[in-house]
């Protein structure tokens, strides 16, 4: 039964077979404890999506849940787009594996020894801080107990089993073991530490889940194996043998996770022979484990105050319950409670504020918390076509008898109004933001409100749809809908064109690529699902209706048609948008145009990582600075000045004819320059995005002439294609990561920098701890501080290779930095 590769090869294989799988280790001493997440979104804790972990070989010569659970992982990611029912579980849920607990006594241990005990102990451990010796230690014995002190002292991977509980609020979890065939529940000891049943205080929840797994089994529900019965093939875990320091009591109690042990095999070493058996035996009753955490009986909800900000740690008890067992929201006031059938009242409290009480009837079926509209359009803008979502929702508050209650709420940058329908809550919401960012806002009051996209109403216009007509669909709009579904999701990149209409064209052509193929080529599939790729084929549309086809060279239309010279005189005027924006290099004097302050709105809405703008007039890839301090015409060089090289090159040698460098009557070595050594621009965008933004930003000169006629688009868009795609698969180059917190808590806005570079830029993390950093082969030192916290520094190695399209990934753990008392 033992497998042919180390066990982290074979998570990570399973991680290059589906996007949707990440992997992560807890490295403790010198024992690496491997965990793999399964999930739509496995880095990361997502609001509203429950945590489960299964755990083997906690005991070192009882790998058969091990290889069980590698064949689990395996049958998740291979099942994930050809089977619907693991597409909406793997979709709806986060699913962690740890497949050993106790590497060191794996290696020991002997295939086919059914009941011996050679690794099941620790091959290792410390008595104390000065007596490293050989020890018998079982780790499942090693944890705190509240029913007597544990003299053992904590192991290594104890801790780091402990650390990783506490790092995720997860709400179901199983141990596999081997030895018996059981499902096993709390209590394994009791406070006499007598032989005999210890009923924890949601015994009746843990005895439906042991059965859920046994009946789901091919044979444990039938109770009389491995010379031993088990009515209905649970049972309790001290009415079996009592046991102190148990895994499952710990985090039941600490982690307040519903946790179960399985006992899969008679035979606890059994022959490799016997592993497809066990498989057939056990695949359906894993699947329907985590299923419960679904169960419509349950209940989960998010605690805030009268603000919508979340209340962290509220207590929530189930009073109508016969042991109260109080349970703790976690830091984002989320809670989660496996519920069976009945009539509950939940109490909230917290220290600080007045506690609430409310009634909750938990029925078989699915609990819908509550639906929202939301009216979509441009803030004050009512009178438009585009704001009619946000003039029906408003005939909609006038209909219930709210209108007069709408209040604005800066998190969700949004009006909204709440009411109750037949006891379920109703929310309306008109977002106080631009049309094509609405779906911030929805994003951010969903995780609010704690509704996902199948209970939200978009009232928005259709262009191709005559006035007066209406239409329902199913999953919502592209602007709304995907920046709700997918806000913070690995990288983006971003393409958007100016007043040239070339690059306009090319990406709209571009996107219908995308969306054409995604489904028939494996390439673009991988990039699609890795990649969120923004588009904003017209920066600047007032200018495009007055530019004319064919005008190669001309100026008609490549400024702004109407602009605010100031707050009382709005003129005609000829101002560019690529000089208005904000500028280190010196005053901009012209106002901040719509255009320039909705673009620069939509730079901070995201963590942005590459991007580029087209234009036409030349044929060459650009890259900052496009000005300097002394504003001479020369070499403008920026701190990535390397990397910028590399992207502009990246570009150029993918295009058909680029690269030559010599075309429009002028030459660039290589089909690249620098902005400010070709023409300095103070104000542009480029340089903008590139220090306020922290994004590579390139400019990308497609065309000799600025409007060409259509006949010579498909030439164009054969040259560009192949360019435009390998310049976004180059943010898959470099580093990404997490920066958290002890706790696992995010650390915002840490500081991230590259101290082996030699002009050392210093990067911000975003509101999440994340941060993405192109960056080309070579070493790295990088130096993660924040404040109040002690800065950590880790080598990290980047090499060309972006075929898996994933960066190295490295997060990063920074301990609190302890308050020197005052002598």
């Amino acid at each position: 039964m033992t497998t042919p590769f180390p066990l982290h090869r074979l998570l990570q294989s399973a991680v290059q077979l589906a996007p949707e799988v990440s992997k992560d280790f807890v490295e403790c001493a010198s024992v690496p404890l491997w965990v793999l997440c399964v999930g739509r979104f496995p880095d990361v804790h997502r609001m509203g999506i429950p945590e489960v972990k299964y755990i083997a070989n906690i005991h070192g010569n009882e790998p058969v849940g091990r290889e069980l659970l590698l064949h689990f992982i395996n049958y998740l990611v291979h099942n994930y787009k050809h089977n619907e029912d693991i597409e909406a579980l793997v979709n709806s849920t986060r699913i962690h594996f740890l497949p050993a607990l106790n590497p060191d006594g794996f290696k020991t241990s002997v295939p086919g020894d059914c009941q011996g005990s050679q690794g099941r102990t620790q091959e290792r451990c410390t008595l104390g801080p000065l007596t490293p010796v050989l020890s018998f230690l079982d780790l499942n014995r090693n944890f705190p107990s509240i029913f007597g002190h544990n003299l053992s002292p904590l192991q290594p991977e104890t801790l780091a089993a402990m650390q990783w509980f506490q790092s995720e609020t997860f709400v179901l979890s199983a141990t596999l073991h081997g030895g018996a065939l059981v499902a096993v529940y709390p209590f394994s000891f009791s406070v006499e530490g007598h032989h005999g049943k210890a009923k924890s205080p949601d015994d009746d929840i843990f005895k439906y889940l042991t059965k859920t797994y046994a009946n789901a089994h091919k044979t444990m529900h039938k109770g009389d194996f491995c010379n031993e019965t088990f009515p209905g093939g649970i049972t309790n875990a001290a009415a079996w043998y009592p046991v102190l320091g148990c895994l499952q009591d710990y985090n039941y109690i600490k982690g307040q996770c519903f946790e179960i042990t399985l006992e899969v095999s008679c035979c606890k070493y059994p022959r490799e022979d016997q592993l497809p058996r066990l498989w057939d035996e056990n695949k359906q009753a894993l699947l329907e484990l985590i299923k419960q955490v679904h169960k419509g009986s349950g209940i989960k909800g998010r605690v805030v105050d009268t603000s919508g900000n979340s209340v962290p740690k509220a207590t929530i008890q189930f009073t109508t319950r016969k042991k109260k067992y109080v349970y703790q929201a976690n830091n984002y006031g989320e809670f989660y409670k496996i519920l069976i059938p009945g009539k509950y009242k939940v109490r909230v409290k917290e220290v600080s504020r007045k506690c609430c009480a409310l009634s909750y009837l938990a029925t078989e079926g699915t609990i819908v918390p509550g639906k929202r509209v939301v009216g979509l359009g441009n803030h004050g803008m009512g009178s438009t076509r585009h704001s009619v979502g946000m003039v029906a929702v408003n005939l909609l508050a006038r209909r219930l008898n709210i209108a007069d209650q709408w209040k604005t709420d800066k998190q969700s940058k949004a009006d909204i109004v709440q009411t109750q329908i037949d006891g379920l809550q109703l929310v309306l919401l008109k977002p106080r933001q631009f049309m094509n960012i609405n779906g911030h806002s929805v994003a951010k009051a969903a995780e609010k409100f704690n509704l996902t996209p199948e209970y939200i109403y978009l009232l928005h216009d259709e262009l191709d749809k005559p006035i007066g007509k209406v239409s329902l669909k199913l999953g919502g709009s592209a602007s709304a809908g995907k920046s709700l579904g997918e806000r913070i999701e690995r990288c983006f990149v971003r393409y958007y064109e100016s007043n040239e209409p070339v690059g306009r064209e090319l990406l709209l052509h571009f996107i219908n690529y995308l969306v054409h193929n995604y489904k028939h080529n494996e390439d673009i599939e991988a990039l699609v699902n890795s990649t969120r790729i923004h588009f904003l084929p017209a920066l600047n549309p007032d200018g495009f209706k007055t530019s004319v086809p064919g005008d190669c060279q001309g100026s008609q239309g490549r400024t702004q048609e109407r602009c605010t010279l100031g707050p009382l005189t709005p003129v005609l005027s000829l101002l560019d948008l690529n000089r208005n924006f904000p500028s280190i290099f010196g005053h901009n004097l012209s106002p901040l145009q719509p255009e320039t302050l909705a673009a620069m709105q939509w730079f901070q809405s995201e963590t942005f990582v590459l991007s580029a703008t087209l234009h036409g007039g030349a044929l060459v890839a650009v890259y900052p600075f496009s000005f300097s301090v002394e504003g001479h015409h020369g070499k403008a060089k920026s701190p990535d000045d390397d990397i910028f090289k590399y992207l502009t090159k990246t570009y150029a040698n993918a295009h058909k004819t680029m690269h030559k460098g010599d075309f429009c009557n002028e030459t660039f070595p290589g089909g690249i320059t620098n902005a400010a050594a070709w023409y300095p621009v103070l104000g542009c965008l480029q340089d903008y995005n590139y220090i306020k933004g922290q994004c590579f930003e390139i400019t990308l000169e497609v065309s000799c002439c600025k409007y060409p006629r259509e006949d010579q688009l498909p030439r164009l868009w054969d040259e560009n294609k192949q360019a435009l795609l390998e310049l976004i698969k180059q943010v898959h180059k470099g580093i990404k990561g997490r920066v958290v917190d002890t706790s696992g808590n995010s650390v915002p806005k840490a500081t991230i920098q590259f101290t082996t570079r030699k002009k050392k830029y210093v990067y911000q993390a975003n509101n999440y701890g994340e941060f993405y950093k192109i960056l080309i082969p070579g070493k790295y030192k990088v130096r993660v501080k924040a404040q109040g916290y002690l800065s950590e520094t880790k080598l990290v190695i980047v090499t060309d290779k972006i075929s898996s399209y994933s960066a190295i990934t490295q997060n990063f753990i920074l301990k609190k930095q302890e308050n020197k008392k005052k002598q």
